[in-house]
């Protein structure tokens, strides 16, 4: 019985560790199966991860590229901006001009009456003349036009 006893003993021990190797098998098969699923996962974010860096990239070409034309359109438009101005810059002196040297004409022609008209006769033609604002001039009454 000895001997009897301790071979169901063993057999207990042997069953007992059976279970122990199973159990540990049946752990190490869902720690296997739990780092396929990380690893899954891991490969899937990551493969979104690429994607998602693909389309910034895409994005930052194509923004790259709205921002090159639309600095060349400034460029073009400072350039017409700048030609304009030194064009009205160039107007403005040729018209100052014209008025300094409509002004020293006109000084010259107030001389001339002043000197060698004598005043009557300048309030006489005065008088006969007036403005015609649909011709834009002065009109003499003897039919004379004088601008």
């Amino acid at each position: 019985m000895l001997q009897g006893s301790k071979v169901i003993e063993k057999a207990m021990v042997q069953e007992q560790e059976l279970r122990k190797a199973k159990q540990a098998e049946i752990e190490y098969k869902q720690a296997e199966q739990r780092a396929r699923e990380v690893a899954q996962a891991e490969n899937e974010a990551r493969e979104l991860l690429q994607q998602q860096c693909e389309n910034q990239e895409e994005h930052a070409i194509k923004l790259t590229k709205k921002l090159e034309t639309l600095w060349e359109k400034y460029q073009r438009v400072r350039q017409e901006i700048d030609d304009v101005t030194e064009e009205f810059q160039s107007d403005k002196l040729d018209m100052m001009n014209s008025v300094r040297s409509l002004y020293q004409e006109l000084e010259y022609k107030n001389k001339v009456l002043e000197n060698f008209v004598p005043q009557e006769e300048q309030n006489q033609f005065l008088e006969r003349c007036y403005w015609n604002e649909n011709e834009d001039e002065w009109v003499v009454n003897s039919g004379i036009i004088v601008k």
